[in-house]
């Protein structure tokens, strides 16, 4: 998920307006044309309650739950109680009320108020609460509603206004084909407007100039084109990283975003694939399936292009022939690749200004870069050295002798072979040079982020070991405890996964297979998260998580490897997909795996401060035919502390609990949350929601508010039933420790020894 996905926005809360009020009150109350208006009622209801106004009182029903009050034969009102009291948060359901319309804030079944909702037909004078960060405005009661089914609510210029903190605005299954100039609030950051009858990108986008927008959902809508024609609002899209599409009618696909990470595209009416998307330089997740795109011919930098795209893309081409060029791979698709100039016929008059640009660009740099050399010498020539104490060298040594050097290389040689595959260098290319100075201010001696503040760069420097030739070491993050492995001695076999930012191969080092990750992207903080994650692997130490064997690097660090154990099985997830409920049973194997997952867990749990996994699914489990399961991927994991917020929504999105997706406050709770969706999936061998044929953003919307978790199976053994309901509670003050899980599993009858013979890749 690394795709962002929606925070869904619940209700401000509190108790029911009272029967009765001043006629003070309800001053407000007025002669409406409409027969419902969803508004401000002043204070008779709770702040930040949504309230509807009735011209009769005939149009108002208690069937949810909510009082009529009735002010005059032209007013009656009704204050919609919300069924979360977190004030920032605001929602609404335009539908028909019911009696059943309840919502059950736990896996306990203990009923709140009811649903927000109401029949309304316009929304104006809305006041919100001064917290109030996330919207929803929903047609009908189901998030899964047919696309073209739409509620009809007319909504005014200052709808949002007040909402002076919006950060997220989620609208759905309304009809929106006409919208007034500044409806869009200018402070979101997400915007989704779902099955809205769209038949373009708004124009109201335009006015975000202030490019805060960097989700952006229009699925289930009727575009059929989307192109830069409204340049007011292409601009206020150009900080967008994630843009949905899918489900439109889109047939041309020609707008520049160059900052976008994930693009979805499915089942559209495209005929050829979008040349534009070979621009977006930050792409990483592509889903352009469910379209009529019978071939595709790239050139070799295009091919390299897609090659990099995460193992989540999907492509969905199987060209038949190549009438040049060869036919290749490419994550689930076949492609020409030519170098022929004519398969790039379209793009040769761009291609060539830009090729004129650069030189004339790069010649401009070189005249600046001699005549600013030749300037700086001869000011240093003037003043008669080159090096002085000013207060910007202070704390930068000189360096030693060549002596003095500190030793890298702790590992014994195993001699070299004469012949090896190697793994590519990074992306394909020579590495550069050196890595930003800026990089290593996020790094502690023993690798440990430091805070946010940058520290200056006297105290950076000073921190280095400095080598022979005078340079600092950028190695020296990365902690003593990592034993360093000459390259030399791994010989590559093959390659065995990939993924967005690295590969890892199967290697042999002297007598025993290893698995080496290697980062093939060294671009923004990827090593610095790469090397935070092998520090934070030399700190561990238990039989049930990966273990780590030592790392390959060099002083500039454009080049790391970390070298783990090898197990011979997999991923649980592949396990699952390859071994049906019938051979792989809980008594033969998938208990024994889930207690040695939750003794990883409890160990983490249990340092000092609480490690957070974050990321606990089948593919981050690894099996082994005689070690049984390990928990690997550390990635996304950090230490908790009381001083530290624990925000921003991290993992992939089906197994991440609700706080996350929320982003609210969370604890080492969460990975029992995700230990529960595991459950899930370890009994059905599904992944979670497999079956509900739900897009990924209605997914998490309804995760998010409690209404839908993972089930198990009919056949499900009652102590894994027990447990998982348990793991999945919504409040995570509800769910068990991780001791208490593991503890249950212990006592469980279902543990063994796997005797199960796993089917071979």
């Amino acid at each position: 998920m690394r795709l962002l996905l929606p925070s869904l926005a619940l209700a401000a809360g509190g108790a029911s307006a009272a029967s009765s009020s001043s006629s003070s009150s309800v001053s407000w109350c007025s002669n409406s044309t409409a027969s419902a208006v969803l508004t401000n009622c002043g204070d008779v209801c709770t702040t930040g309650d949504p309230c509807v106004q009735y011209t009769s009182s005939s149009s108002c029903s208690e069937a949810s739950r909510n009082d009529c009050v009735r002010h005059s034969s032209s007013c009656t009102y009704q204050c919609l109680d919300a069924y979360n009291s977190v004030a920032k948060k605001f929602t609404v359901f335009v539908k028909d009320p019911s009696s059943s319309d309840t919502w059950t804030s736990s896996a306990s079944g203990s009923s709140a108020a009811a649903f927000p909702s109401a029949e309304i037909d316009t929304v104006n004078g809305m006041e919100y609460a001064e917290a109030t960060r996330n919207i929803q405005i929903t047609g009908f009661d189901d998030t899964n509603v047919q696309k073209g089914s739409l509620k009809s609510v007319t909504f005014d210029e200052d709808t949002f206004s007040t909402a002076t903190v919006l950060e997220q605005l989620i609208l759905t299954n309304l009809d929106l084909g006409s919208l007034p100039t500044g409806f869009l609030p200018t402070t979101i950051s997400l915007l989704t407007m779902e099955n809205c009858n769209l038949a373009s990108l708004p124009a109201q986008l335009g006015n975000l100039a202030n490019k805060n927008l960097v989700t952006l959902n229009l699925n289930k809508n009727t575009m059929t084109s989307i192109t830069d024609s409204d340049s007011s609002v292409t601009e206020a899209l150009q900080g967008l990283t994630t843009l949905n599409l899918t489900d439109n009618s889109i047939a041309t696909f020609e707008v520049s975003l160059p900052s976008v990470t994930t693009l979805d595209l499915s089942d559209n009416k495209l005929t050829e694939f979008p040349s534009v998307i070979f621009n977006m330089t930050d792409l990483n997740v592509l889903n352009i399936a469910g379209n009529s795109i019978s071939s595709l011919t790239v050139t070799s930098a295009q091919y390299s292009f897609l090659r990099k795209l995460s193992s989540e893309s999907t492509l969905s081409i199987s060209t038949s022939a190549c009438s040049s060029g060869t036919a290749t791979d490419v994550l689930d698709s076949v492609v020409c690749v030519s170098d022929d100039a004519a398969s790039s016929s379209s793009d040769d008059s761009s291609s060539s200004s830009t090729l004129v640009i650069v030189v004339v660009v790069l010649a401009v740099v070189v005249v600046l870069g001699v005549a600013g050399f030749f300037f700086y010498r001869r000011k240093m020539k003037n003043r008669g050295f080159f090096l002085s104490n000013t207060p910007d060298m202070v704390g930068v040594a000189t360096p030693p002798s060549a002596h003095n050097t500190p030793a890298r290389n702790r590992a014994g040689s195993r001699g070299r072979a004469s012949s090896q595959q190697r793994p590519p260098t990074v992306g394909g290319r020579t590495p550069r040079s050196s890595i930003p100075n800026a990089l290593l201010a996020g790094f502690s001696d023993h690798g440990k982020k430091m805070s946010d503040a940058q520290p200056r760069r006297s105290s950076v420097q000073s921190t280095l070991p400095v080598g022979a030739n005078g340079r600092r070491s950028r190695s020296s993050i990365i902690s003593s405890n990592v034993a360093q492995i000459p390259s030399d001695e791994l010989n590559y076999t093959r390659k065995i996964a990939k993924g967005a930012f690295g590969e890892v191969w199967l290697a042999l080092y002297g007598k025993d297979l290893v698995a080496v990750k290697k980062l093939i992207t060294v671009e923004g903080t990827s090593v610095q998260d790469f090397v935070s994650e092998l520090n934070l692997l030399a700190s561990l130490s238990h039989r049930c998580i990966l273990t780590l064997i030592g790392a390959c690097w060099d002083d500039e660090l454009t080049d790391i490897q970390i070298v783990m154990e090898y197990m011979d099985s997999g991923d649980l997830l592949s396990v699952l997909r390859k071994n049906p409920p019938s051979v792989l049973t809980w008594e033969n194997g998938k208990a024994s795996y889930c207690v040695q997952v939750c003794e990883a867990v409890y160990y983490l749990h249990s340092l000092q401060p609480a490690l957070i996994h974050r990321d606990i699914k089948s593919r981050n489990i690894l099996v082994d035919s005689q070690k049984g399961a390990k928990l690997s991927d550390f990635g996304e994991s950090r230490e908790r502390t009381v001083a530290r917020t624990m925000t921003a929504g991290v993992g992939t999105a089906r197994w991440v609990a609700p706080e996350i997706i929320l982003g609210e406050d969370y604890s080492e709770l969460a990975d029992i949350y995700s230990l529960g969706v595991l459950l899930t999936e370890m009994d059905t061998h599904q992944i979670p929601y497999q079956t509900l044929g739900l897009e990924e953003s209605m997914i998490v919307q309804q995760v998010a508010v409690g209404k839908l978790r993972p089930k198990v199976s009919d056949t499900c053994p009652e102590i894994i039933r027990r447990l998982t309901h348990e793991c999945l509670q919504y409040d995570p003050s509800l769910r068990p420790s991780a001791a208490r899980v593991l503890q249950t599993l212990m006592a469980s009858p279902l543990v063994r020894r796997p005797s199960v013979s796993l089917a071979d890749d």
